[in-house]
């Protein structure tokens, strides 16, 4: 056996392993055809291990992951390197790079190394910045460009292979606790972990102040249990310490190491307050509709709302906008049992929701508000839902 019994090469698996594997696969194959890297061996060992080798819990969690790529079209971009993975990334909205994070590279052994300032996000600008549903969309790209270069890795050492997350706890501050902004933050957490389990080795926290354990406290209950046993919070000598497990060749100076690199980051993005002229350009086309353009309805906590819309044929553009009044609330188009634009938790306390898909089907298309997490309190919704055949810009709406 390999020294991590979490990283097996692929000798390792054992008979029991390698047929679940193969069942999983069989069972997803109508779904993976532009998704190879899910077809693969370890990426279908991280559904099992995820759901303690529960095929028929594992099963349709990641069906919906993958119906939920493909309705982002993930299957289509070039994750193939970490430059072109940030290009993808920044390309979904450009004020993603307001929210710090990004790929470093490679350690010795071909895992991969994430780095997040997180203390550098300025939580009340990058939270009137943009849709909620664009964070979610960017850091999906993020996860996915990161599952691909895992995948990559894979091939060349036959070995399972994960990630390295560093998050560099630099200038934080009590600001950090803006809890419209932590919500968002949770609930990224909760869907990342959904569509991309298993795939974290270790996590290092760096130049975390003891203020720090009262923020940690208000995540660690989203975090999934094999997360949490992953975070390390390392002392003064961190520097050191990374060098020593990531090879200092793999670590940019600013971290420690000796990797250089076109910045003193490379493409990590370092986060940092959205300037007012770029909220108001992003925002600018964010077009509300009149008082009488807009609908009623309202969801009672533990209920969903649909509401159904008719399309005449392929081809035809389903456009949205909405407001739910308070909290937030889980959105998602549905067809015939299937997500053709899949379900995320979000609010709109700053920004409303809108966009648009083009219908690759004629038929009743359902947009369904669920409000199954809500305890107590309904939600009031506010939208408008119109079709057409002319391709436009969410932002136009």
């Amino acid at each position: 056996m390999s020294g991590d019994h979490a990283f097996p090469t692929l000798a390792e698996l054992s008979p029991a392993q390698k047929e679940q594997i193969r069942e999983l696969r069989a069972r997803t194959v109508d779904l993976t055809e532009t998704l190879p890297d899910y077809r693969t061996d370890f990426a279908l060992l991280r559904w099992l291990i995820a759901h303690d080798y529960d095929l028929d819990a594992a099963l349709p969690k990641l069906r919906w992951a993958l119906q939920a790529f493909l309705s982002q079209g993930l299957d289509s971009l070039d994750l193939s390197s970490v430059d072109k993975v940030a290009d993808a990334v920044d390309a979904v909205n450009p004020v993603v790079k307001y929210f710090p994070g990004g790929l470093m590279g490679c350690d010795r052994e071909g895992h991969l190394i994430y780095v997040q300032a997180l203390a550098r996000v300025d939580p009340r600008s990058i939270s009137k910045a943009g849709k909620v549903t664009d964070l979610f969309r960017c850091m999906m790209t993020d996860c996915q460009g990161v599952h691909s270069l895992i995948c990559a890795s894979e091939r060349k050492t036959n070995r399972k292979m994960g990630v390295s997350l560093i998050i560099d706890l630099e200038g934080f501050s009590l600001d950090l606790m803006y809890m419209p902004t932590i919500k968002i933050f949770t609930n990224l957490i909760t869907l990342l972990q959904m569509m991309y389990p298993d795939m974290g080795r270790r996590i290092y926290v760096v130049n975390a102040p003891s203020a720090v354990n009262t923020v940690y406290h208000m995540i660690q209950s989203v975090l999934a249990k094999e997360t949490r046993n992953k975070v390390e919070f390392l002392d003064s000598s961190w520097r050191d310490r990374l060098c020593a497990e990531l090879g200092a060749e793999n670590i940019f100076e600013h971290w420690g190491g000796t990797k250089k690199a076109a910045t003193a980051t490379g493409r990590i993005r370092m986060g940092g307050k959205v300037p007012e002229s770029v909220l108001i350009e992003n925002l600018s086309h964010c077009h509300a509709p009149t008082p009488k353009e807009l609908k009623k309805l309202t969801v009672p906590a533990r209920r969903h709302g649909a509401v159904p819309v008719t399309v005449p044929e392929a081809g035809t553009r389903l456009r949205w906008w909405f407001r739910c009044d308070s909290g937030d609330i889980d959105f998602l188009i549905r067809k015939d049992g299937y997500e053709v634009w899949p379900r995320f938790r979000t609010t709109t306390e700053f920004v409303p929701e809108f966009g648009e898909i083009e219908c690759d089907a004629a038929g009743t298309y359902e947009l369904v508000f669920d409000n199954g997490h809500g305890k107590l309190w309904s939600k009031n919704i506010a939208f408008r839902v119109e079709t057409g055949r002319a391709p436009i810009s969410p932002f136009d709406m």
